[in-house]
């Protein structure tokens, strides 16, 4: 098993198990984080505001999914993508 997917495996097993009155069980999800930035995985906080454009997931259950970035419809709008709280990383969607 190649490095990264194992550290995903963790990261998952970390996130089923989180005990949230523990500071340990989040400075490990943090260092597992850490770790996959490695492999080109970048914090959600970084999302790019560019409407339309597309990353790779990965969510807290351990897959991975294409979404697309969107914007609201109001005035000065955010940019968001759907289903954010499940989402631990990104990458860039690069066919």
């Amino acid at each position: 098993m190649n490095e990264e997917k194992h550290i995903i495996k963790r990261l998952v097993y970390s996130f089923e198990n989180m005990n949230e009155e523990t500071l340990g069980s989040v400075l490990i999800i943090d260092s597992l984080k850490k770790s996959l930035t490695d492999f080109g995985w970048k914090y959600k906080a970084d999302i790019p505001n560019i409407k339309g454009f597309k990353i790779k997931c990965l969510l807290k259950n351990g897959n991975t999914e294409t979404k697309k970035v969107k914007k609201g419809l109001e005035k000065n709008a955010t940019y968001y993508i759907d289903d954010f709280i499940d989402v631990v990383m990104w990458k860039n969607n690069i066919p």
